[in-house]
Parts: structure tokens; sequence; C-alpha cells
């Protein structure tokens, strides 16, 4: 009965913490563009903006081309 009496009130208040979350993600917008991060892997980054900013050139799908063997340098 002891166990009860502590963990009624815990459980009550990881509850309350799991929708305030759940709450907080919705008013953030976490869910708002459901259908376009799945069709984004399929688009490559504007070579422009690849040029001159390293993250999307480390990003970018390079493949060496036709008869050469490994990764391109």
């Amino acid at each position: 009965m002891e166990t009860l009496l502590f963990m009624l009130p815990f459980m009550v208040t990881v509850g309350v913490a799991f929708v305030a979350m759940f709450l907080w993600a919705i008013r953030a917008g976490q869910y708002d563009d459901l259908e376009g991060e799945k069709h984004r892997i399929f688009f490559e980054p504007d070579a422009s903006k690849a040029q001159g900013d390293p993250a999307v050139e480390a990003h970018a799908c390079r493949r060496p081309p036709p008869g050469q063997k490994g990764t391109p340098p």
C-alpha cells in the first residue's frame, strides 16, 4: 500500500509532463508538414548553395565516375 501512495502521484506527474511536451510540440509546429519531410530526401541541394557551404557539400550525394573505384576526394 505504501508503494501505491508513492507511485500514483509519481505517475500522474509523469503523465502531465508528457502531455505538456506534446502540447509544446504542437504549438512549436513539429506536426505541421508531415508530407514534406518524407519527400525532401529525393531532392539534391541547389548547386549554387553548395559552392560556398561546406556543410551542404559534405551531405551532397556524390558518386565516383563510371570505371573509378573508391570514394571521391
